[in-house]
């Protein structure tokens, strides 16, 4: 694809859903490690993983509610974490989950940057990637970083190429690839939270030719995982 100079930000709807799919459970099916920090957390003690927990469940309550005190509370419980020799690549991409809905990018791609360095085949720190670098304006390293994911759904993966295609201003190639997966998708084999955020990005793609069709997607996302903000 041909990058072109102006580049379209992903909605807010968007953005917001990829939070919920970085951060919140998934079926085994869907993918090895991504969503869950199943693999980070067997490795890490056991008050780790409390507060891990803990963590994620403010940042779902900031999500629903848009309330950027649980923001604070997340990330002073992961301050001590991040102090530590060696902080497990979840409480890295918790971090930079963070520090990322702060708009604080430069810091959450720092985070990331050691994360990947702990776990380099991590897809959820690749994923959440794409979505700062495509916020940032930064086309080649979104593609980049959804090019290194390889445990994921298919779902998950054409969904983060066609964010990448949207920004490149390829509307119509973007909602042909997404929608005809959508289409057939086992709802049964991929978490719901992945399904609205695919719907999300369908809608964007559709936003500028077929607005009529983007309200449909973006009414069945929001059915699935509706978000306050």
């Amino acid at each position: 694809m041909n990058q072109v100079t102006k580049i379209r930000a992903p909605s807010i709807g968007t953005v917001l859903l990829f939070g919920f799919v970085l951060s919140f459970g998934c079926s085994p099916a869907v993918a090895h490690d991504v969503h869950s920090h199943a693999a980070d957390d067997h490795a890490e003690t056991a008050s780790t993983r409390n507060s891990t927990g803990d963590v994620r469940e403010l940042i779902r309550e900031f999500r629903q509610t848009g309330d950027d005190h649980y923001l604070d509370e997340a990330w002073s419980q992961l301050e001590p974490l991040l102090a530590t020799e060696a902080p497990g690549a979840g409480v890295l991409v918790d971090a930079a989950t963070v520090a990322q809905a702060r708009h604080d990018f430069e810091e959450a791609l720092a985070l990331l940057d050691r994360a990947l360095l702990v776990r380099p085949n991590y897809d959820q720190a690749w994923l959440l990637r794409a979505s700062i670098s495509l916020v940032s304006g930064d086309i080649d390293d979104a593609q980049a970083a959804c090019d290194r994911l390889h445990g994921v759904a298919v779902l998950v993966a054409l969904t983060c190429d066609a964010r990448v295609a949207i920004a490149q201003g390829d509307h119509a190639i973007a909602l042909q690839r997404l929608g005809a997966v959508i289409a057939v998708v086992d709802v049964t084999s991929v978490d719901a939270e992945s399904i609205a955020w695919a719907l999300s990005v369908a809608g964007d793609a559709a936003a500028v030719a077929e607005p009529e069709e983007a309200i449909h997607y973006y009414r069945q996302s929001l059915d699935i995982a509706e978000s306050t903000q």
